[in-house]
Order: C-alpha cells, then structure tokens, then sequence
C-alpha cells in the first residue's frame, strides 16, 4: 500500500467491481488508453481478476476509501517498451467525475518514488496514443521526457492500429527533479540573505562605487539618517550610525517582524511603510535618506529631507538577471522597465534635487548548481513571475545540459547608483 496526501494506492480486490464498473465503462475513459468501456458489473470483476490483480496495479482511492481510478508499473514481461529487469512502464486513469483534480499525478508521483527508490528502477517509460492530450499533459508535469514516436501500433482490444509517443524519464532525471522540488520548498528570504546559495553561485560585486563608501564621504554621527525599504535593517545596522539618530521604514511583513526585532529595542526609530507611499515622518525631518535595492517616492523624499539633504541609493536596474529569467521563463516583460539610472535621475531633478552622482554598471552573475537557480528564482518572483518547478521542468532541464556543458550558468546583474542633493 502506498499513500499520498489525498491518495491510498492498495492493490485491487474483486468487491471493488461495482464502483469499477461505474468509472470504466464511460465511453470517454477506456477508449483513449487503449481498452473498451466495461459493459457490466461481472466484466469489471473479470478484468480485476485477470488483469488488475497483479504486482505493482493499485486501486487508487481517497481517503474516505472511494475508487477514483487505476495506476500501476507494468515490470518485464507485462509491457512492450522494454525488456530490461530495472526498467518499467506507467500506466494510469482516472474517472471522468475525478479530472481535473490533479488526483492521477499526485498518485503517479508516489508510484516513480516507489519505483525507484523501492524497487531500484533505472529508468520509468511512459506513453500516450495520439490525440491524448490529457495524459501527454499528465507525462510532462512528471517530468518525462519525450523519447521516440511509434506509428501503426496494434491496439488489440478496439480492433484498431494508432500512433503511440512514447517518453522516458530515468532516475537520474527524476532525482534532479526531487532536488529542484526541495529547493522550491524552502526557498524563503530571511532579511535579504542569500546564504543559503552560498557556494552555489557568484554575484561579482566589483562595481565602479562602493556604496558603503559614498554614504560615509556624507554620512557624521550628527547625521539624522533614515533607510527607506531597510529590509531586515542587515545593512543599516553594518553602518554603526548611532542609534538614536537612525530611523527606518519596511513594509514586507516577515522583515517588519524582523525590524520590530531587531531595530526597535535598541533605540532605532522604525516604522512600517511602503516605500511608494507617504513616508511616516514630518517634514524636513532628516539629513540623509538611504535606499538600497528598494522602493522609493522622489516627492516623499524631498519633503522629509532638511534643504541640502542627501539621497543616496543603490538600485538593482531594469535588466537585472534578464538572462536568467529568459532562460527559465521566456519572454517576460520586464517588472521594473523605468529602472535606468539615467530615468531615475530625472524623476529626481523634477522634484527639486540637484544629481551630484550617478552611475550605471552590469556584472556577471554564475550559478554552479540548478537547485539554487530554482531557489533564487523562487525567492524573487518579481524577476520570475509565475516559475515553479513542475510548470517549467523543460527549462531547468535547459540549465542542466547548459550547466552540465559550459561549468556554470551565466547571467549579468544591473545596478546603478544615484547621489541627490535637496536644492
């Protein structure tokens, strides 16, 4: 017996012919996987005996007990897709009261685990007649991998010859997917932190400017000084400004926990707000705004900065990990497409500021591993609106021949640099 979140696998017993009979002898169920509609009660409890009643097919039911369709690996000697003791076929169907319920791959999911870590399958074939489009569906969100094209195939049991498209997934293959899969599930920023892909990836950070720097040719411990969108405050704290002269503002709520954590019992004055919005503070409060790779309000600003004020900034720009994101997702438009420092600037000197400073650059970025493109990819989905694993398995399998052949996955990051002064 195998179990799923929603799903008990148990082997076929003959009681289960009524509710057989009730699913398969739809017209729209047997006929596209090969076999007729069950014409009676006593024709399904034939088919258990003589078919259904054999190693590796299981009933798959709900948890209440129901019947809900049939899955199982067909081993040597039950298929014709291979003849090797450590490869198998899979098969599979579902009620037509029951589609659309994702039931049969989650069912089919369980069944490749079993394979091949429980049976020490090497690989796991599959295939589809032509026009089947629901279980060709099924096939590619389980990863497999179309393998070759079969015309004139004999199907017995309608008296018919069709075309079958048969694919392969092998262990290799599906352990990769088990791996992008356990990535996707813990993928969570923790602040702005990416150590959790430390080692698996490089970010070249050698920019013409270091933003640390230019704060401080500004910044004295007089200074009273507030970072815009300060994520979990990582950055803000490195600056060691004296706290009772700092003040902050976040609006992402598990890095407002983090900021009510961390910021506020030592004295630094943080307040919850979007970075486009109405900053929480009174005018002409500040004699330095910072804003490192967040959202920001030119007019909002400019009203809490004292007259000759200063707005520093490090912005991630509007093509930043566009080859990445190409790569995984296709032809996405762009989330940020105004975020060019020579754009930026002008929103500034609209405003009143006079631009002391801006600069733009682009550096490479690697990933050593397809795992950790996944959790990046995962952890920013304003870069990589809508990735998942189990809608893009084509494109990661793109970055693992790409990793495998060139060492690495290349793409650049963007960022610019803007130094405004309140006139």
């Amino acid at each position: 017996m195998l179990k799923t979140e929603r799903l008990i696998l148990r082997p076929w017993q003959e009681n289960d012919a009524e509710r057989l009979y009730e699913l398969a002898k739809h017209p729209e169920v047997g006929p596209p996987a090969g076999w007729p509609p069950h014409t009676s009660v006593e024709h399904s409890r034939e088919i258990i005996r003589n078919v259904l009643m054999v190693a590796e097919t299981y009933a798959v039911c709900q948890k209440d007990g129901r019947v809900v369709g049939c899955a199982g690996l067909k081993r040597k000697g039950y298929t014709d897709m291979t003849d090797r003791e450590d490869e198998c076929e899979l098969g599979y169907w579902v009620g037509k009261p029951f589609w659309g319920q994702g039931l049969i791959p989650e069912a089919a999911r369980e069944l490749l685990r079993h394979a091949f870590e429980d049976l020490h399958m090497r690989a796991v074939w599959c295939g589809y007649y032509d026009g089947n489009e629901k279980s060709h569906r099924v096939q590619q969100k389980l990863g497999f991998v179309y393998h070759h094209t079969a015309h004139n195939l004999d199907v017995t049991l309608l008296n018919e010859k069709r075309t079958g498209h048969i694919s392969l997934l092998t262990k290799r293959q599906w352990e990769w997917i088990q791996k992008w899969k356990a990535e996707e599930n813990i993928a969570y920023i923790h602040g702005w932190d990416f150590s959790h892909i430390e080692g698996r990836y490089t970010e070249e950070t050698d920019f013409p400017w270091d933003y640390r720097k230019v704060i401080g040719e500004y910044l004295t411990p007089e200074t009273k000084l507030l970072d815009v969108d300060t994520g979990g405050g990582e950055f803000l704290l490195s600056l060691g400004h004296p706290y009772e002269n700092t003040a902050a503002t976040e609006n992402y709520a598990p890095n407002v926990k983090l900021c009510k954590e961390a910021l506020i019992p030592i004295g630094i004055d943080f307040r919850q707000a979007d970075g486009t919005g109405a900053l929480p503070y009174p005018d002409d409060s500040f004699d330095m705004v910072i804003n490192r790779h967040g959202d920001f309000n030119p007019r909002e600003i400019y009203r809490v900065l004292k007259k000759g004020g200063m707005f520093v900034s490090q912005q991630v720009g509007a093509e930043n990990d566009r080859e990445l994101v190409e790569l995984l997702c296709g032809d996405v438009p762009m989330p940020f497409p105004q975020q060019y420092a020579d754009t930026v600037g002008e929103q500034f000197l609209n405003v009143g500021f006079s631009v002391l400073r801006k600069e733009e650059c682009f550096r490479p970025i690697r990933f050593y591993d397809v795992g950790a493109l996944v959790w990046f990819a995962r952890v920013i989905p304003w870069e990589f609106p809508n990735f998942s694993v189990n809608t893009h398995l084509e494109s990661l399998r793109n970055a693992q021949r790409i990793l495998e052949d060139k060492g690495c996955i290349d793409g650049k990051t963007h960022r610019f640099l803007l130094v405004t002064r309140k006139t």
